[in-house]
């Protein structure tokens, strides 16, 4: 409740940059087979996880979202955890973390219900409406592609989405700026996805994260 009254608006152009630079990392890695940031060992400590989960938990409840944008291409970067496993812990935890926030938003509008707080169902039953429909295929998807074209997807969405936010913050919006950009990431990003599935039944390297060791590992 006391988060749902500090605004993060202000600092959304630097969070931004730093998820843009994180998807460079992921493109770098599942992309290129080459890793910028060393990974650690075995399972991360329980104090790097709750770091970053009350990090962005406080994005989140703050801001009104970023909980997958900040700890996805985090693990990512950070282990060598397979793609859908990250993937799925982190929509798992998403379910706990957004019942927290929406009491907090909800316990906010009814303490002070001014007309800033006002709930939009229009908008609510869209989202719902949303992701009840796109989430079986979204766990369908990320269950059957192979482990470097998921990871440069969530790579590539993660500079389409930033890039975006980083472009508007110096003024630059609009469908003149903003239509190539997306253009030439999303083919930026089919190709590099194809290439590295090409790559991937080249080598014969394992699809399934029981089997996964990773390229990077081999190197």
């Amino acid at each position: 409740t006391v988060l749902t009254r500090i605004s993060t608006d202000s600092a959304r152009g630097y969070m931004s940059t730093l998820l843009f630079l994180l998807g460079i990392v992921l493109i770098i890695r599942f992309g290129f087979g080459m890793r910028i940031v060393k990974p650690v060992k075995g399972r991360p400590r329980g104090y790097i996880l709750s770091s970053l989960g009350g990090f962005a938990g406080f994005v989140t409840a703050s801001g009104g979202g970023g909980w997958g944008p900040i700890t996805t291409p985090t693990l990512l970067t950070l282990t060598k955890t397979h793609p859908r496993f990250v993937i799925g812990t982190v929509s798992a935890a998403e379910f706990l973390v957004a019942i927290a926030a929406s009491a907090g938003f909800i316990t906010a509008f009814i303490t002070n219900p001014s007309n800033d707080n006002k709930i939009d169902l229009v908008v609510v039953g869209g989202l719902l409406l949303g992701g009840v429909l796109m989430a079986p295929f979204a766990a369908k998807l990320s269950g059957r592609l192979p482990h470097a074209p998921l990871g440069v997807i969530v790579g590539g969405l993660v500079l389409l989405l930033n890039g975006r936010t980083i472009l508007a913050s110096f003024g630059l919006s609009g469908a003149v700026v903003e239509l190539p950009y997306l253009s030439f990431t999303l083919i930026f990003t089919g190709v590099l996805a194809y290439r590295a599935w090409q790559k991937e039944k080249v080598q014969h390297l394992p699809h399934r994260p029981e089997d996964f060791a990773g390229p990077e590992s081999e190197s």
